[in-house]
């Protein structure tokens, strides 16, 4: 497994392979453009698997303190694989050398009977992240968002 650095467009072209992959979890298509046009201009990290970019991560930062998972995710064979949690330690690194102290995410509540999103939030936490807000979406029922933090 390789972890590097990947920007612009290769970004981009990643991200919409893996959300074709995955629509149980990124079945919004205006959300999903957004995504797709968004990384490139975040700091990406791609995980290769035999040579073969399979997994990528894109952080936004804040301030100067908070780092925030702004996209992350990997081809469905490649889930369990360790690839997501050596780009979460990538990407931690990276905010570290920058001097900031926290790294969050948003996602779903485990209560929000999505299995999918159950499984997220159970990789989040089996990563070092805790809880600490939500749900945040209140005019939107069937949306429990919460933030996860991690602090270094």
């Amino acid at each position: 497994m390789l972890i590097k650095p990947i920007n612009g467009q290769d970004a981009s072209n990643l991200c919409k392979e893996i959300i074709v992959a995955l629509p149980e979890w990124f079945g919004v298509d205006d959300c999903n453009q957004k995504y797709i046009n968004g990384v490139a201009s975040t700091e990406c990290f791609a995980g290769f698997i035999n040579n073969k970019a399979v997994a990528l991560i894109a952080i936004r930062y804040h301030f100067d303190q908070c780092a925030e998972i702004w996209w992350l995710g990997s081809q469905p064979a490649f889930h369990g694989s360790g690839v997501g949690s050596a780009l979460l330690q990538e990407a931690e690194s990276a905010a570290v050398q920058k001097g900031f102290k926290y790294m969050l995410v948003h996602t779903l509540d485990i209560g929000s009977g999505d299995s999918a999103y159950e499984k997220t939030y159970r990789f989040y936490q089996k990563n070092g992240y805790r809880a600490f807000l939500g749900p945040h979406m209140e005019d939107r029922k069937d949306y429990t968002l919460i933030y996860m933090m991690k602090t270094f």
